[in-house]
C-alpha cells in the first residue's frame, strides 16, 4: 500500500514537470521525456484514465515532432485505454490530424466523426470545439471551403462561450485564410482585423501576469529585507 503511494506521488510529480514542460515550444522534448518515464508507472498502477491522458500527451508531441507513426501509436494507445472517456476524443482528433496532414481525408473524417459522437454525447464543449475546427481543416484542406467555414463558426460560437482566446485566434486565422482562398476577400479581411484583435489581448494578458509575477517577487523580496 505504501509503495503503491509512493508510485502515485511519483506520477503525480513527472506528471507536473511534464505539464511545464509542455507549455512552451523549447521544452517539448524535456515533456516527452518526463511522460515517457510517467507511462510504465500508470500500468503498474493501472490507471487506465491517466494511461489514456499521458498516451495522449505523447502522440500530441510526436504529431508536433513531425514523427506521424509514433504519434497514431500513442493515439491508439490512448484511445484503447480511454474508451468512452471525455478526454477520449482529444486522441481521435490527433489521429484525424495525421490523416489530414497526410492528404487522407476519407479516413481523417472517419477519426473525427468519431471525436465528435463521443464529445456530443458525453457533452463535453471544449473537445466539440476541438473536432469542429478539426473536420473544419480536413474540409478546407479538401478544397470544399464552404463547409469548412460552416464548421469554423461553429466551432467560433463554443470558443466564444468558453472564452478560449487561444483557439479563438486559431479559428479566426484558419477563416481568414478560407475565405481568402475562396476569393472572398472582405470577409478575410474581416477575420484577419478579428486576429489582429485577438492577438492584442493575448499579448495585453501575458504581460499583465508576467508584471503580476515580478510584482509578486517585488513584494517578497521586500518582506525579506524588512
Amino acid at each position: 500500500s505504501e509503495k503503491l503511494g509512493d508510485k502515485f506521488r511519483i506520477l503525480s510529480a513527472l506528471n507536473l514537470v511534464a505539464n511545464i514542460y509542455n507549455g512552451k515550444i523549447q521544452t517539448k522534448g524535456k515533456a516527452l521525456q518526463y511522460l515517457l518515464k510517467a507511462l510504465p508507472l500508470c500500468e503498474e498502477i493501472g490507471n487506465a484514465e491517466s494511461l489514456g491522458v499521458i498516451s495522449g500527451n505523447i502522440g500530441e508531441i510526436y504529431f508536433e515532432q513531425g514523427n506521424d507513426s509514433k504519434a497514431v501509436e500513442y493515439y491508439n494507445k490512448a484511445i484503447t485505454a480511454l474508451g468512452n472517456n471525455p478526454d477520449a476524443p482529444f486522441s481521435y482528433n490527433g489521429i484525424g490530424k495525421v490523416y489530414t496532414k497526410q492528404g487522407n481525408f476519407d479516413q481523417a473524417l472517419k477519426y473525427h466523426n468519431q471525436a465528435l459522437s463521443i464529445a456530443e454525447k458525453l457533452d463535453v464543449p471544449l473537445r466539440i470545439m476541438e473536432t469542429l475546427q478539426g473536420l473544419a481543416n480536413v474540409y478546407k484542406e479538401k478544397g470544399d471551403y464552404s463547409k469548412a467555414i460552416g464548421y469554423y463558426n461553429r466551432a467560433e460560437k463554443l470558443a466564444d462561450t468558453l472564452k478560449s482566446n487561444h483557439n479563438l485566434k486559431d479559428i479566426y486565422e484558419a477563416t481568414a485564410k478560407t475565405y481568402e482562398k475562396a476569393g472572398d476577400f472582405e470577409k478575410a479581411y474581416t477575420y484577419q482585423a478579428r486576429l489582429d484583435d485577438i492577438k492584442d489581448t493575448l499579448f495585453n494578458d501575458i504581460t499583465e501576469k508576467k508584471l503580476g509575477a515580478l510584482q509578486f517577487e517585488f513584494d517578497l523580496q521586500k518582506k525579506q529585507t524588512e
